[in-house]
């Protein structure tokens, strides 16, 4: 492959290089398993020419993590515009945003393993650019949520998205367990500690929206 010379050249192989890591880690979703020399293979580079781009492969998913969060979320405010200014209860809420995770089981996967591993080898300013990125996106869709969830008060919305997040992580580790756990999850007298994701990230989210309105409520009396 050519040298990229060009801000727009760099531009464009920056992406291939995202497009790729991407479509790898989506064909077998194991972080551990990932390497930039299966990368730099596949992408049809110099494994030098990857570090010109990402320092480490923690950064490289942090940025495949900030694309991720983009799609998502556009995913939520489209949904979020289909209906209007009609005002939406907490169940309509908790389903729009189950509903807009379905299919992207890799990046639950990988919000998963965020705060434990991606975030433990990159540098200050990616991580600050990362997460100001990240906060800028949830802003922009806190905001829909916030008219269609009147009882959300101004930056309720993204504090919200914050919380989902934290949702995600952990019920995405217990509903996905190891292959030993999976197996011992299946006797039946621990049927009541199986965790599905969707039903239960969808239950969490209502009740979490149920308990924001309560409060609004009281606010609003005292």
């Amino acid at each position: 492959m050519r040298r990229a010379r060009s801000d727009q050249d760099k531009q464009e192989r920056r992406r291939a290089i995202l497009t790729t890591a991407w479509r790898m880690y989506t064909r077998d979703p194991s972080f551990a398993g990932f390497t930039m020399d299966a990368l730099a293979k596949e992408a049809g580079v110099a494994k030098g020419t990857l570090y010109l781009y990402f320092r480490t492969k923690e950064e490289l998913f942090l940025t495949l993590l900030e694309s991720g969060f983009d799609a998502w979320f556009d995913v939520i405010d489209a949904r979020l515009d289909e209906g209007g200014d009609a005002e939406l209860t907490p169940d309509d809420a908790a389903q729009v945003v189950v509903r807009s995770i379905r299919g992207r089981e890799a990046l639950a996967r990988l919000l998963s393993i965020l705060p434990t591993i991606v975030e433990h080898n990159v540098e200050y300013d990616a991580a600050l650019r990362f997460k100001r990125q990240v906060m800028r996106r949830a802003d922009v869709t806190g905001h829909r949520l916030e008219a269609r969830l009147p009882f959300l008060r101004a930056g309720e919305g993204a504090r919200f998205l914050v919380h989902l997040h934290a949702l995600v992580i952990g019920v995405w580790q217990l509903a996905e367990p190891s292959p030993v756990i999976r197996r011992v999850m299946e006797t039946p007298e621990l049927a009541p500690a199986r965790v599905d994701f969707e039903e239960d990230l969808r239950f969490l989210l209502v009740t979490l929206l149920a308990g924001m309105r309560t409060a609004a409520a009281e606010r609003a009396e005292s």
